[in-house]
C-alpha cells in the first residue's frame, strides 16, 4: 500500500526498522490485517526495493560520517521533540522496534515498546552503566534508561528466537518464536506476500535448492580497501577450490560489482533477502565460504564454514588487523 491511502490516525502499528532480519520476524508474528495497519519508519538499511511495497512515512537519510557525534546528537533531540507532532499516530499506536537505531528512542519518547531480535548483538551486548545524567538523557533523547537490545524497563515485550541463553534474556519478558514453524503454519496468501515483499519468486527457490555451497562476498572495493580488479582477483582464488556448478554467489547489498558478466558460469544471487525467508522455504547450503563476513556465521541452521581469512590479500589484512573476525 502505498502513502497517502490511508489516514495517519488509522494506524494502529508503528514498527521502527533498520535491517531485513526483524522486519521478516514482524511479517511472521503479525496478521495481513495488522500488517496493513502498520505505519513503518525505516532507514536506509532496509532497501528502497523492500520499503515501496510497504506504507512508510520516515526514511532517516542522516549521514553520521558527515555530520558526526554533535550532529546525531542534535538529529536526535529534534526529533524527540517534535516526533509526536509531525506523525500523530506515535501517540497511541502499538509500537514495535529495534531500539538500537540511533533515531529509535527519539520516536519512541517515554512509550512502553517490543523489541525485534535484531541477531546474536541482542544476547552478547554488554550492559550500559547507570550514569547520573540518566533522567537528562531520557528527558533529551528518548527512553535509554539502561541501554540498547531490551535493556530498557520500556521494553515490555521481546520478541526472540532463542540464539543462546543469556542470563539477560531470562531477566526479561520474552516471546520465543520458531520462525521455521511460523512460516510452515501461515496460509498461502500471507507466504505470497511476504516472499514479494522481498522480491523472491518460486524460481529463485528452486534454482537455490540445488546448490550445496554460498559464497557471501564484500565490499571491499566499495569500502576502497582495495581495487576492483584486485577484489576480482581475490574471489577468482577462493573460486578455483570449489566446483562451480555447486556455488552461489550472494553478493553484499552495496555491491557493485557486476558478478554476472565476470563469473557467467556461476549462479549469482544478488536479491536483497534475510537469509531466514530462505531457509524457511527450504533452502540450506551444507557450505558458507567467505573471507570474514559474518553472514555467514548467521545462517539460522548448521552449515560448515569456510573462512579463508584476511591474509589472502594485504590489503584486505591491514584493513581488518586487530578485528573480533579476522580469521
Amino acid at each position: 500500500m502505498k502513502q497517502g491511502k490511508k489516514n495517519i490516525n488509522q494506524y494502529n502499528r508503528v514498527c521502527i526498522l533498520d535491517t531485513l532480519r526483524p522486519l521478516f520476524l514482524y511479517l511472521l508474528i503479525s496478521s495481513q490485517e495488522e500488517i496493513q495497519s502498520t505505519y513503518f519508519f525505516f532507514s536506509e538499511g532496509v532497501a528502497p526495493s523492500i520499503r515501496k511495497n510497504l506504507p512508510h512515512t520516515f526514511i532517516s537519510k542522516f549521514q553520521y560520517k558527515r555530520y558526526g557525534r554533535l550532529g546525531a546528537y542534535l538529529y536526535r533531540m529534534i526529533l524527540r521533540f517534535t516526533a509526536s507532532c509531525r506523525w500523530s499516530v506515535l501517540r497511541k499506536a502499538e509500537l514495535f522496534a529495534q531500539d538500537h537505531e540511533f533515531y529509535a528512542m527519539s520516536l519512541i519518547g517515554s512509550r512502553n515498546y517490543t523489541l525485534l531480535e535484531d541477531g546474536s548483538a541482542n544476547y552478547t551486548f554488554t550492559r550500559r552503566k547507570h550514569s547520573p545524567i540518566d533522567p537528562l538523557r531520557r528527558f533529551l533523547f528518548g527512553a535509554p534508561v539502561a541501554g540498547p537490545y531490551g535493556d530498557n524497563p520500556k521494553a515490555k515485550e521481546i520478541i526472540m528466537t532463542g540464539l543462546y541463553d543469556t542470563p539477560f534474556m531470562r531477566e526479561k519478558n520474552t516471546t520465543k518464536i520458531d520462525i521455521n514453524a511460523l512460516f510452515y503454519a501461515t496460509d498461502t496468501d500471507k507466504q505470497n506476500k511476504i516472499m514479494q515483499i522481498f522480491g523472491i519468486q518460486r524460481t529463485d527457490i528452486k534454482d537455490l535448492a540445488q546448490k550445496s555451497v554460498v559464497l557471501f562476498t564484500q565490499t571491499f572495493s566499495e569500502d576502497k580497501i582495495m581495487s576492483e580488479s584486485e577484489k576480482v582477483e581475490v574471489y577468482k582464488n577462493i573460486l578455483s577450490r570449489y566446483d562451480n556448478s555447486q556455488i552461489v554467489i550472494k553478493t553484499h547489498p552495496r555491491e557493485t560489482t557486476d558478478y554476472r558478466k565476470l563469473f557467467p558460469g556461476i549462479y549469482i544471487f544478488d536479491k536483497i533477502v534475510p537469509m531466514e525467508l530462505l531457509s524457511a522455504l527450504g533452502v540450506r547450503f551444507k557450505k558458507a565460504v567467505t573471507v570474514n563476513s559474518t553472514a555467514a556465521a548467521s545462517l539460522p541452521y548448521q552449515v560448515e564454514i569456510d573462512w579463508v581469512g584476511i591474509k589472502i590479500h594485504p590489503a584486505i589484512e591491514k584493513a581488518f588487523e586487530g578485528m573480533a573476525i579476522q580469521k
